[in-house]
């Protein structure tokens, strides 16, 4: 899923919980469950980190101003929100170190979590962008029903 996806989720997932002992635990655990869902991506093997870069920029860009907005509108949960938002996105930071890895589809030297974070995004392909959209509108609505 996009960087969007995940820090939506987790911060639908801070204001529907709101107790960060589960909040947080809950948001990490939904970046791998999102990610077992058929969403936009590249099939392995055909990445290649420098095209890719253009679609990362956009989706972080638009996660960040979402990101602002909600804390600006749910103020009285900043850290919560923030927090539920960056243990949501944040597994995904990973890629950077292992992008060769994924260029070839070669998992030799990657780290068993990060294995098994390959291994559960079983289906990504460029017509799973409306699976996004759809995951996209239903976290903005379950979200504006939040407040």
């Amino acid at each position: 899923m996009t960087a969007t996806n995940h820090a939506l989720t987790g911060a639908a997932i801070a204001l529907a919980v709101k107790r960060p002992e589960l909040a947080i635990p809950l948001a990490f655990a939904s970046h791998f469950a999102l990610d077992a869902i058929p969403h936009s991506g590249v099939p392995p093997g055909q990445f290649v980190f420098k095209k890719y870069f253009k679609i990362v920029a956009v989706d972080l860009t638009i996660a960040a101003i979402l990101a602002v907005a909600l804390l600006i509108i749910f103020k009285d949960h900043f850290w919560l929100v923030f927090s539920c938002m960056a243990v949501a996105a944040g597994p995904d930071g990973i890629w950077w170190f292992y992008r060769k890895n994924l260029e070839k589809n070669d998992k030799t030297g990657i780290d068993p979590i990060s294995r098994f974070h390959w291994w559960i995004q079983w289906k990504e392909f460029q017509k799973g962008i409306y699976i996004e959209l759809l995951w996209f509108g239903l976290m903005i609505f379950l979200i504006t029903q939040l407040k």
